[in-house]
């Protein structure tokens, strides 16, 4: 997926994908995040961003081991 930017807010991401606001609040939380962080850590209500690019490479990562999950338990999806 092409991006407009290289880093966005968690709320342009998530109007740009359409994904919901609480799966990349989720994203952001999981211990293999590389790719998201708040603009500054020290203040608590600070902007959560997400480098697009290595973002849109986990997303394509982890689709592709939901696939192979599904094979594996004999779901005729993929």
């Amino acid at each position: 997926m092409t991006y407009p930017k290289p880093f966005m807010s968690l709320a342009d991401l998530a109007a740009f994908t359409g994904l919901s606001e609480e799966y990349l609040l989720s994203v952001y939380r999981r211990k293999d995040n590389d790719f998201a962080g708040k603009l500054d850590p020290a203040k608590k209500n600070s902007k959560i961003f997400f480098d697009t690019e290595k973002f849109d490479q986990w997303r394509a990562k982890q689709i592709k081991l939901e696939v192979e999950a599904m094979r594996r338990k004999g779901c005729g999806v993929a």
